[in-house]
């Protein structure tokens, strides 16, 4: 299947100004973690309170430790978003490091268990409408099981082409797909704490 064959799905883009303010608020509630450790451990190592101006430079260190931890965890939140469905196989990240030839795929179960962490099963009393959401939104989902034994939830549906790769994927694998399939308590279990497109390893 040639390049322009390929399906790509990404996550939407943001305004630019949300990632700046996203990573200079992360690294000020962070940060200040980080300087805390640092005028303890300093305190703990010279066996004196840290003078005003050693303060400033170590309130610099932790701000800039905190921003570049947060940004490396920004983008690698973000890869597990990009997705590619190509003829022999769904690669996933940006740079598609991450490969499932679609013949590992042994089984496709549309929709996942409605039970999830118990914070968020709150909102069926907090929040109805938001939790009828929630509950929509792992319908939506696929779970894809492997011959290994490993599965992934897939959901890439918000994703920009994601509705396209997921009814793609459910075509060309359609005999594979078991509508009627009834999870195992494990699995459930497991589920709840799963991440999106995310596998998980048995």
């Amino acid at each position: 299947m040639t390049e322009e064959h390929h399906i790509h799905c990404h996550p939407p883009s943001s305004p630019f100004w949300q990632l700046v303010v996203a990573i200079l608020g992360g690294a000020v509630v962070f940060g200040a973690m980080i300087l805390a450790g640092l005028v303890i451990a300093y305190e703990f190592l010279m066996d004196s309170a840290p003078s005003g101006q050693t303060k400033l430079g170590l309130m610099g260190v932790s701000v800039g430790i905190s921003a570049v931890l947060l940004l490396l965890f920004i983008r690698w939140e973000q890869d597990r978003w990009y997705w590619t469905l190509t003829g022999e196989a769904l690669m996933g990240g940006k740079k598609r490091s991450r490969r499932y030839p679609l013949d590992s795929i042994a089984l496709i179960v549309p929709g996942l268990p409605e039970k999830t962490h118990l914070i968020v099963e709150a909102n069926k009393l907090f929040h109805p409408a938001l939790w009828q959401s929630l509950v929509q939104e792992r319908r939506l989902a696929l779970l894809l099981k492997f011959a290994d034994g490993s599965f992934m939830p897939l959901h890439v549906h918000r994703c920009v082409e994601g509705r396209t790769l997921m009814s793609e994927l459910i075509r060309r694998l359609a005999a594979r797909i078991d509508p009627n399939y009834v999870y195992t308590e494990r699995e459930v279990k497991a589920l709840r704490a799963a991440d999106w497109n995310r596998v998980v390893h048995r």
